[in-house]
C-alpha cells in the first residue's frame, strides 16, 4: 500500500459535510470519490497520492462517516454531495465509488444527471443490493446481534469476515495494513451511528429507474465478495444502458485497496477514455 495521507487540506460545507479538493489542471478531469458503508474518505489514500496532481480530486466524507459527524434535518447523500459540488464550484464530475458510496452514486446519476459524466463502481454496493442471498442475510444478523449488546468490536469484525476478507479467504490472504485500516474507519462509523439520523431517502429503490442513468458506467467486482454483490454486478450490468462489468478473480469487496496500482492505472484509463 501507498504511504497513507497525513496532511489534509479538508474543507466544510455549510451543511456538515467534510471534503478535501484538490484542483487539478485547467479543464482536465474531476473525480470525485464516495467510500464504501465500511470505510470513509480514508479509503481512497492511494489513488489521491497517485493521481495528484494529473486530475482535480474531490472525496467525500459521507454524513454519519469520518469527520462528516454533524446531523441535519430532512438530508439525503445525494443532496449532500450536491452542496459539496456546488461549494468548490465543480459542474460535472467522473464519479469513483464502492460499495455503499456505489448506491449513492447511482442515486446521484439519476437526480442529477448533468453532474456525472461516468462512473466507476467498484464493486456496486448500498442502494444497488438486489437480493437478500444467506450469506448476506447471516451477515446482517451477527451485525445486528452484536450491536444490540454493545459489541462494536464484535460487530466489527463480523465486517471484516464479510468485506474485507471475503469468501473462500483467510485474512492472511489481504494485503498487509487494509483489515487495520478498515477496522479504524468502521469503528469510526459505528460511533457516529447513535448521533445521525436516516437520510429522508433512505427506502429509495433506484434499480427501478436504471433506464435512466445515462452516464458510461464501469462496474469492477471481486471473486471473493458475498454473492449479493456478485449477483447484484450481473444485474446492474445488464439493465444499464452503457456498463462494462469486469470480476478481478483476486479480491473479495474493497478491491480499491486490496489493489491499489491495479486500480489506479484501471480508472485512469476508463476517465481518459470517457472524458469530453
Amino acid at each position: 500500500m501507498a504511504p497513507r495521507v497525513t496532511s489534509r487540506t479538508p474543507g466544510r460545507t455549510s451543511g456538515g459535510i467534510a471534503y478535501d479538493y484538490t484542483p487539478g489542471p485547467t479543464s482536465g478531469p474531476v473525480l470525485l470519490f464516495l467510500h464504501a458503508g465500511i470505510a470513509d474518505r480514508r479509503m481512497w489514500d492511494d489513488q489521491v497520492v497517485a493521481l495528484t496532481p494529473r486530475y482535480g480530486l474531490l472525496r467525500i466524507d459521507l454524513r454519519g462517516f469520518g469527520d462528516s459527524d454533524r446531523d441535519a434535518d430532512h438530508w439525503t447523500h445525494v443532496e449532500d454531495v450536491v452542496d459539496v459540488l456546488d461549494a468548490v464550484g465543480v459542474p460535472a464530475v467522473h464519479v469513483v465509488a464502492a460499495s455503499f458510496g456505489s448506491g449513492v452514486a447511482t442515486q446521484l446519476a439519476i437526480a442529477h444527471p448533468d453532474r456525472v459524466l461516468s462512473m466507476v463502481l467498484a464493486p456496486v454496493g448500498g442502494a444497488m443490493l438486489l437480493t437478500m442471498t444467506p450469506s448476506l442475510s447471516a451477515f446482517i444478523e451477527t451485525e445486528e446481534a452484536a450491536l444490540a449488546v454493545g459489541g462494536l468490536d464484535s460487530a466489527m469484525e463480523a465486517n471484516i469476515s464479510a468485506w474485507v476478507v471475503g469468501a473462500d479467504r483467510t485474512e492472511s490472504d489481504v494485503p498487509a495494513g487494509v483489515c487495520d485500516l478498515v477496522r479504524t474507519m468502521q469503528r469510526r462509523a459505528f460511533e457516529l451511528a447513535d448521533r445521525i439520523s436516516a437520510p429522508a431517502d433512505e427506502e429509495d429503490e433506484p434499480f427501478d429507474r436504471v433506464s435512466q442513468v445515462t452516464a458510461p458506467t464501469l462496474i469492477i467486482v471481486g471473486a471473493h465478495d458475498l454473492d449479493a454483490s456478485l449477483d447484484a454486478a450481473t444485474r446492474w450490468a445488464d439493465a444499464l444502458p452503457h456498463a462494462d462489468l469486469e470480476r478481478w478473480e483476486d479480491v473479495a469487496h474493497l478491491l480499491s485497496l486490496e489493489r491499489p496500482e491495479r486500480f489506479t492505472e484501471r480508472l485512469t484509463s476508463w476517465v481518459n477514455e470517457h472524458h469530453p
